[in-house]
């Protein structure tokens, strides 16, 4: 049983602080952000470039979550 703390708001702050807390997946997270600014602007050539960088980003970034996560255990 989760205590008050880690309930509602508490899980999300959780989560929110291990994201930031990691290099490789604030790496991730530009790339979703990336691809999301390619979709909003929708033409162009900015459009198509931010969803290619986005996805190469996303990509490198969790895999060296992955990779990290994998040597630690």
């Amino acid at each position: 049983m989760r205590t008050n703390q880690t309930t509602g708001l508490g899980l999300i702050r959780e989560a929110l602080s291990n994201i930031w807390g990691r290099f490789s997946l604030r790496l991730a997270l530009c790339g979703f952000a990336f691809v999301l600014a390619g979709y909003v602007m929708q033409t162009g050539v900015w459009a198509g470039l931010f969803p290619i960088w986005g996805a190469a980003l996303i990509a490198v970034g969790l895999s060296a979550f992955c990779l990290t996560w994998y040597t630690y255990r």
